[in-house]
């Protein structure tokens, strides 16, 4: 309830902010709300095979100032169904940035709330593992960091870098398990025209592991290869995109290879066209989130204590 209330809220903001930007200046103010499904494959080394359905909600908004400086918010809802095991995050970022009509260069942080649900027998021996897993394997994030945009024309570059942190997470013993870690994405967007472009990206995330639970591990890293597709209708603020995605990811002895797919809408507000948008609107990205090895572990472990 608490999750859902915050994205409400936040579109109820993307709606009031975009009423108000009629009495500003035309392009001072975008904002956009998205949603879209999609399912995701796993191809855990040693483990049979997992599908699970995905669900994501965006609302962004920015505003940027007539001396070229401006921010932007997100939120952002997803959810994971992997069996008997859902997994849901809220994530909140803001961005701060200047931009002028050669480049974007800024700073932002962000806030990532998950929520593990295990949907199996209740149980004492159920639930002593999904207090355990949640603990351990499923924390509260902080993200922040740099990023900065360069336009070439038709071509946009986009690179973002920074650190993350994890937030009361406990092993068995007291110990934190996932401790800190890094993560550097680049993105290239090319325009095919004004409201038709195309993204490719490549993403990088690394979690250092600091507890004794996974002693032959040192790190749990993981390696995104994207490719999107946005097309927005003339003279309509309506959009629609597909993503897709390859993850390789690494956590202790166990190595997973991903790939998802989805299919979304969106909904614009303020900019004319994409390209617009890019250059002078909510053009910036939370950090998206993506099943780790850690929570991949996670759900082999719940859904194989009651197998039928």
């Amino acid at each position: 309830m608490f999750k859902k209330t915050i994205i409400s809220a936040i579109i109820v903001s993307a709606f009031a902010t975009t009423a108000y930007a009629d009495e500003a200046k035309q392009d001072a103010f975008d904002t956009f709300v998205s949603g879209d499904i999609g399912q995701t494959h796993y191809s855990p080394d040693g483990l049979p095979n997992i599908n699970s359905t995905d669900f994501n909600l965006r609302a962004s908004a920015s505003y940027t100032a007539p001396n070229s400086f401006g921010g932007q918010v997100d939120g952002v809802y997803s959810k994971r169904s992997l069996g008997r095991v859902d997994v849901s995050t809220v994530d909140l970022a803001g961005h701060l940035f200047y931009r002028n009509e050669n480049y974007l260069i800024g700073g932002f942080a962000q806030y990532r709330n998950p929520d593990f649900n295990y949907t199996g027998h209740d149980v004492s021996g159920d639930q002593f593992v999904v207090n355990w897993l949640a603990d351990s394997l499923i924390s509260e994030q902080v993200f922040w960091g740099a990023e900065g945009q360069v336009f070439l024309g038709d071509v946009t570059v986009y690179g973002q870098a920074g650190k993350q942190t994890f937030v009361n997470q406990r092993d068995i013993s007291g110990q934190k398990i996932l401790d800190d870690g890094y993560f550097a994405n680049i993105k290239a967007r090319y325009f095919i025209n004004d409201n038709w472009k195309v993204d490719a990206g490549y993403a990088y995330n690394k979690s250092n592991l600091t507890g004794s639970l996974f002693q032959n591990a040192n790190s749990a890293d993981q390696y995104t290869l994207s490719l999107a597709t946005e097309y927005r209708f003339t003279d309509s603020p309506v959009s629609l995109y597909a993503l897709y995605n390859h993850n390789q990811a690494s956590f202790s002895s166990l190595n997973v290879d991903s790939d998802q797919l989805f299919a979304g809408i969106k909904v614009n507000f303020g900019s004319s066209s994409l390209k617009s948008r890019d250059r002078s609107g909510a053009s910036l990205d939370p950090l998206s989130q993506t099943a780790t090895a850690a929570v991949l572990l996670g759900s082999r472990v719940a859904n194989g204590l009651n197998p039928n």
